[in-house]
């Protein structure tokens, strides 16, 4: 009788680890996780380097935000298409010239996932001017259905430009 019993509920605990998991959990991998957000860091330094807002805008959820010093809270991927588009068209708008990004933690949480770390970049002003410029940033990425990622809010803090 003890077999017997030890026997179900050893059959019955994989299925229910599967529904208290969640959905979709069991077949999440953390290292094509990270590869598919390294794939959304090498796209969002191409994009950037296009200073095309369509570009852009293909690395945002719909419900976005992106918070910049200096300026309000830009919400959903509307705004923040219209505000990059807005820049794009400014003829007085900068140039970057180079930029990198250096990552310090990159945290997955089931769907979402959460990165800190600095960048760097060079951008040649209208006037033609050359500015380095360097800041902090906070990233937060959502996994999307095909296994993408894409940014679901952003925050950047410059702290210096020479």
């Amino acid at each position: 009788m003890t077999l017997e019993l030890t026997a179900r509920t050893i059959a019955m605990a994989g299925p229910l680890a599967l529904l208290m998991c969640g959905p979709g959990c069991h077949r999440r991998n953390e290292s094509i996780d990270r590869q598919a957000i390294e794939r959304l860091h090498r796209l969002d330094v191409e994009a950037t380097f296009t200073n095309s807002a369509d570009e852009l805008a293909k690395l945002w959820v719909n419900d976005a935000v992106r918070l910049q010093a200096g300026g309000p809270a830009e919400v959903g991927k509307t705004k923040i298409y219209t505000d990059d588009k807005r820049w794009e068209d400014d003829p007085k708008r900068s140039t970057m010239l180079s930029g990198k990004y250096d990552i310090e933690d990159l945290q997955l949480a089931g769907d979402w996932a959460f990165e800190w770390g600095y960048f760097t970049t060079t951008v040649r002003e209208s006037s033609g001017n050359t500015v380095n410029m360097r800041g902090k940033m906070l990233r937060v990425m959502k996994r999307q259905s095909d296994g993408s990622w894409k940014f679901a809010r952003v925050m950047s803090v410059l702290d210096s430009r020479e």
